[in-house]
């Protein structure tokens, strides 16, 4: 059962966070939920919650389940429009009180990256690596390796020391904006041998936006009716 997050027994959990050189603060959304339950409601709440601390602090880091974490980071990377500062993700797959947790060394090391002033946009830290929010997703469930970044490069790396790439964001000197109108009536359409025609259709009928994730690079089927409901969708509008 979920319960709300309680900060002081995460810094008693993990008392490397306890430091001179850092100040924190804790700020939790009204109703915390299990990321599985995730809606762009969410996305808009917490984004406000950086827009109205954006002076106070150095950077933002986010605590977050796994299962949707990527697609937080994704939309947050639009959502937060000249973004300055470090916002970084990051969680754990075995939770904070169990023995063999990897939730404390992906927090400090979050923590430290946020506070560097060296990183000016949306990330996940993960198991050593920092990856690019919208270029970052989940492949394991069983291995402390959780996420990958297939299309761009790691950001940095973190071992004895963090390694900071040149590839990362450069600093702007323009204000935040953050966007907030999240629409939900987007859907991804999956084709795949033999998919039928009225599966297609309504979902045409129940979208404003899709995304079609067709074959190989691009190909999709050329049936008459198929193809006709595509071209009925486009000046529909």
């Amino acid at each position: 059962t979920l319960v709300p997050f309680n900060f002081n027994g995460l810094l008693k959990a993990i008392p490397e966070l306890k430091s001179n050189e850092l100040d924190l603060e804790n700020i939790s959304i009204k109703n915390p939920i299990d990321s599985s339950n995730m809606h762009p409601n969410i996305w808009v709440e917490i984004a406000e919650i950086i827009e109205n601390n954006y002076a106070n602090y150095d950077g933002f880091v986010i605590l977050h389940g796994t299962d949707t974490m990527a697609y937080t980071a994704s939309a947050f990377s639009f959502m937060l429009e000249n973004l300055n500062k470090a916002v970084i993700f990051t969680g754990s797959q075995i939770p904070i009180g169990a023995r063999r947790s990897d939730a404390k060394e992906n927090l400090i090391t979050a923590v430290e990256i946020a506070a560097s002033k060296k990183v000016n946009e949306v990330c996940i830290y993960f198991e050593d690596q920092l990856y690019k929010g919208n270029r970052t997703v989940k492949v394991n469930t069983e291995h402390f390796e959780a996420f990958e970044s297939p299309n761009y490069q790691i950001l940095a790396e973190a071992g004895v020391n963090i390694k900071y790439k040149s590839i990362l964001q450069k600093k702007g000197n323009q204000e935040l904006v953050v966007h907030k109108n999240c629409s939900d009536d987007v859907v991804i359409l999956k084709l795949f041998p033999g998919i039928k025609i009225a599966t297609i259709g309504a979902i045409i009928k129940s979208a404003k936006g899709i995304i079609i994730e067709s074959f190989g690079a691009g190909n999709a089927s050329t049936n008459a009716e198929f193809t006709l409901l595509l071209s009925q969708g486009i000046r529909k509008g």
